[in-house]
């Protein structure tokens, strides 16, 4: 049950607008609903929606989600409390304890009352409500007159009333706090009462990252560029995350506290994310910041942003399959304080999926590791006597695989045509995690190698079979190297085929679909025993890429650290 009238800290703001709460408007009818969307286009304030599911719903389908709207089990009555700093009330009174604690919560915490009910009823329980208008097309004139101009002072005669000091019902929130604060100093009362009014903020909080593991680790490995960009310029990254990638980000240098993936053993499908949502509110405690990059919001995140007032961001990887439903994630946007999206090498592959002042572009998220002729040739000569080989040509697979489908018969076709060539050592490279078919080890010519760090072996082979994943293709480009693609597709991934058709029709990489492996080993022939490779290294010498952004995200990222 939600605790009654709590004194909660605004949440972090996305600009410096106030925010205007409106609970339980109508948003059925006509003129209100576009009453709303004038009072949404207002430069002088934000606004959030309280309402029904059903309305939300209804106001979702038709409009879209640029507007802020919450129902109003979505959050608890505190954290929705943290986001108001003028509430304009439309429903009448009512017996929802949680509706009571939300208003109870608001008044205790100085934001300004008006009561916009039909008939006005709050005002015969609550004197320091003020009077609005029952009707949304009026509000605009509402506030443009002295209200916006005087809600400190407002708040603060407010909050002087009788009425509100008979709400101030935290004191059993206060001292659940302090209990748990003893127990975790392990100290109880040698330390004496530990009160959260007088916590010192610490002086170099960290920035918590939690990647998704999504298919493979390109979620962790676009966060760990970003988050060694930060710790370059003394910012203090940490990670929380799922076990296929906790390897991988300690190499790195970063401390990284596990996350539960789901498990067939839990009981419900929720039960991982329950445990992740405690998890990430201890490793936050000492944080201000919280930056996710994936594709769908657990709840875990949305809430431990919103309820523990965090900086959210989220780093949104665009090209989104068409007709794929990604409702959830964008209604789930408005948590985040800014939104970076990592853009595509090619104009045409990158789309807006929501608009405002806290949406931002930035370059290709990538790493770009330069290679000598020198370094090239050393490793190619420690690849010749570590598998006690010589070889003329060096070709390197990674397709991928994790959660969207098998490879494994793709890469035993590879491996197959691999065999006949005695010139050539072929280098099937897997996440350390991966689990490969047995008899991939059998093969002639064929070696498996599992690895973070791919992106050297790449660059030193002749040829690349990949698939058409972010970073794997921007890699490619950015390391100009001849590539022929086997683009993944399943329903909750991006859209390969259309990211790879991209460089195809520049004559900058081939492309194989998944289903005409036969169409591979003439490809392989144009490439290794014929002029295509070279041709292909002339036009990707040539070609103008964008910036890369990472150094650009962590400035995002750094600013609103800074002002916090």
């Amino acid at each position: 049950m939600p605790v009654f009238g709590v004194a909660v800290d605004p949440a972090p703001r996305r600009d410096a607008r106030p925010t205007v709460l409106l609970i339980g408007p109508d948003l059925k009818q006509e003129a209100q609903a576009n009453a709303l969307l004038s009072l949404h286009a207002s430069l002088t304030y934000r606004i959030v929606v309280l309402t029904d599911g059903r309305s939300k719903q209804s106001w979702t389908e038709r409009f879209g989600h640029e507007v802020s709207i919450f129902h109003y089990s979505e959050l608890v009555p505190a954290a929705m409390a943290s986001l108001a700093d003028l509430a304009l009330v439309f429903v009448p009174p009512t017996s929802s304890y949680r509706s009571q604690a939300l208003l109870a919560n608001l008044a205790v915490s100085g934001v300004p009352l008006v009561d916009c009910s039909p008939g006005w009823l709050h005002l015969d329980y609550a004197a320091p409500m003020l009077q609005g208008p029952p009707d949304l097309t009026a509000v605009a004139g509402f506030l443009a007159g002295e209200i916006m101009s005087s809600l400190d002072v407002i708040g603060r005669q407010a909050s002087l009333s009788k009425f509100v000091s008979s709400l101030a019902g935290g004191e059993a929130l206060e001292a659940i706090k302090r209990l748990d604060t003893e127990s975790q100093l392990g100290c109880g009362a040698a330390q004496g009462p530990a009160s959260t009014a007088g916590k010192k903020e610490p002086q170099n909080p960290s920035i918590v990252f939690v990647p998704t593991n999504g298919v493979g680790l390109g979620h962790a490995q676009r966060c760990s560029l970003i988050a060694t960009e930060l710790k370059k310029n003394g910012s203090r990254p940490v990670f929380a995350a799922f076990p296929s990638c906790l390897r991988m980000l300690r190499s790195y240098g970063f401390d990284t506290m596990p996350l539960v993936s789901r498990s067939t053993w839990h009981k419900h499908e929720y039960a991982n994310d329950l445990v992740n949502y405690l998890r990430l509110n201890r490793v936050t405690a000492e944080s201000q910041t919280l930056v996710f990059d994936g594709g769908y919001i657990f709840d875990s995140i949305y809430r431990s942003i919103v309820e523990n007032g965090l900086n959210g961001v989220w780093i949104r990887r665009g090209l989104w399959q068409e007709g794929q439903s990604n409702g959830i994630a964008l209604d789930r946007e408005k948590a985040f304080r800014r939104v970076i999206v990592p853009t595509e090498a090619f104009e045409e592959l990158n789309s807006s999926y929501s608009h405002g002042g806290h949406v931002h572009f930035v370059g290709p998220i990538v790493q770009t590791v330069p290679l000598t002729k020198r370094r090239r040739k050393s490793i190619r000569a420690e690849l010749a006597t570590r598998f006690g080989r010589d070889f003329k040509h060096l070709v390197v697979t990674m397709l991928g695989g994790g959660l969207a489908a098998g490879r494994s018969a793709q890469i035993a076709a590879i491996c197959a045509m691999m065999a006949e060539r005695t010139d050539t050592l072929h280098l099937v490279v897997v996440w350390p995690n991966a689990t490969v078919e047995a008899g991939a080890y059998a093969w002639p010519n064929t070696r498996i190698v599992k690895t973070h760090h791919a992106n050297a072996l790449v660059l030193a082979s002749d040829l690349f079979i990949s698939a058409a994943g972010y970073n794997s293709y921007h890699e490619a480009l950015y390391g100009r190297i001849p590539t022929i693609f086997m683009a993944q597709m399943s329903v909750f991934m991006d859209d390969q085929r259309r990211r790879a058709m991209a460089a195809v029709e520049r004559g900058l990489a081939d492309i194989v679909e998944p289903h005409e492996m036969h169409a591979l080993r003439a490809k392989l022939a144009d490439h290794l025993d014929g002029s295509r490779s070279q041709d292909v290294r002339g036009l990707l010498s040539e070609l103008e890429l964008p910036e890369p952004g990472t150094a650009q995200a962590a400035r995002l990222i750094e600013e609103i650290c800074n002002d916090h």
